[in-house]
């Protein structure tokens, strides 16, 4: 058996993990010498002995090169319970955790070209168009800033009979969600870019109602991208199959 060497044929991300092999670099540091030559020869007393102190290393060698793992969300395992208290998760719209390495990616921005990346980091295709305000003018009001300081609140009746108020709001976009184009849904990488638009599939208001329950579907990217949208952003939303 050979002592410790600098084989530079070797994987450089070769790591030890069983007893045998981190034996070799406890025989380097021992004294040389006929009285310790049996360390090398198998089945010898002195052998076992240091196959034995070679154990715990080998587990702990092996437990050091994994975590290297650790510091990429892919493939944490140990710390990944950190990584999701770090990231929020997990949350109202994703249960399970799943989006942690969507969240990790995300980068900033407050335009529908952000909103629309997020969604294809998800795994969705999605088209995302800057409307006009929806609201009537008001002779004499003055909006300044977000904040309308003469017309009043205004509200809208679900169709499961809730009330959405709206104390005024900067920007309206509408998002349309394409069901068959986003692979998420298949268990697929995402869809390529530029897919064309389909027939839409009715509409409803982010909130407000569910689409297919609780499993994977148009609400779980629209409740992402509810969450993450600027402030005073209204989405009006519609998916296409």
């Amino acid at each position: 058996m050979a002592t410790l060497d600098c084989d530079t044929s070797q994987d450089a991300t070769w790591c030890p993990t069983t007893a045998q092999e981190v034996l070799p670099s406890i025989i380097g540091l021992l004294p040389q010498g006929p009285m310790w030559e049996g360390v090398a020869v198998a089945g010898t007393n002195m052998n076992k002995f240091w196959l034995a102190v070679a154990t715990p290393l080998a587990w702990t060698y092996a437990w050091l090169c994994d975590f290297m793992k650790e510091f990429f969300c892919a493939t944490a395992a140990q710390t990944l319970d950190q990584w999701m208290l770090d990231y929020g998760l997990p949350d109202d719209c994703d249960g399970d955790g799943l989006s942690l390495c969507n969240k990790v990616g995300m980068r900033g921005g407050q335009d529908c070209a952000t909103f629309v990346q997020i969604a294809r980091d998800a795994g969705w295709v999605i088209d995302c168009e800057n409307m006009q305000p929806m609201y009537n003018p008001y002779a004499g009001a003055l909006q300044a800033g977000c904040t309308g300081l003469g017309p009043a609140a205004t509200h809208t009746q679900t169709p499961d009979g809730k009330t959405v108020w709206d104390y005024g709001a900067c920007f309206y976009w509408r998002v349309t969600v394409y069901l068959g184009a986003s692979l998420v849904l298949q268990g697929k990488p995402p869809a390529p870019a530029n897919v064309p638009p389909q027939n839409d599939a009715g509409s409803f208001l982010v909130g407000a109602t569910q689409l297919c329950g609780p499993n994977l579907s148009a609400s779980t990217v629209l409740c992402l991208l509810d969450k993450v949208k600027p402030a005073h952003t209204i989405l009006v939303t519609h998916v296409a199959p």
